[in-house]
């Protein structure tokens, strides 16, 4: 379960980058900031597994909620309007991201080091502290519930989370 919650985790990342580098704005500026992006995440063992994905309609268009449970966090991932050959792919994406991560459970921090983007390295690090994660692909996308018995590890849940709302937040005029 570790490894689908890197894959669906690298998702929310991926797209709130991708927000993050302008969304609906074609400026040379984005162009860069998607090169640089991009750049990026074919570093990452996790991430690197999206891109084939990026210039999808779905890609952009993919809703995101996170909320806090009391020992942990849900997170839901959604395209209401994915046709069937979209749905294929955003499954193809989680289980080839998941495929990605199987090898990371096994690893050390140290091991993943230069093998994982900050925030996927943040997120391997909470899962190492006994977090268990479950996900669902859903006719829509995917739905994922990560929680943990110990207080210390769901106060690193619910930050990450705040982490994740905070990427997705739509930009400063725009609400």
């Amino acid at each position: 379960m570790k490894k689908v919650l890197l894959a669906s985790l690298g998702l929310v990342v991926m797209v709130a980058l991708l927000a993050w580098a302008g969304g609906e704005k074609k400026t040379q500026q984005m162009s860069m900031d998607m090169d640089v992006m991009k750049a990026e995440m074919a570093k990452c063992t996790m991430c690197k597994e999206m891109l084939p994905y990026m210039d999808q309609t779905w890609w952009m268009n993919m809703k995101h909620e996170v909320h806090n449970l009391k020992n942990g966090a849900l997170f839901i991932h959604a395209y209401p309007t994915a046709t069937e050959k979209e749905l294929a792919d955003i499954h193809k994406m989680c289980t080839a991201m998941e495929t990605a991560g199987a090898g990371l459970e096994k690893m050390t921090a140290k091991e993943t080091q230069g093998k994982l983007c900050q925030h996927c390295q943040e997120w391997f690090s909470v899962m190492k502290d006994g977090a268990k994660d479950e996900w669902v692909l859903t006719k829509t996308g995917s739905i994922g519930v990560v929680t943990s018995d110990n207080p210390k590890t769901v106060a690193k849940i619910h930050a990450m989370a705040d982490k994740v709302r905070q990427m997705f937040a739509p930009p400063p005029g725009k609400m």
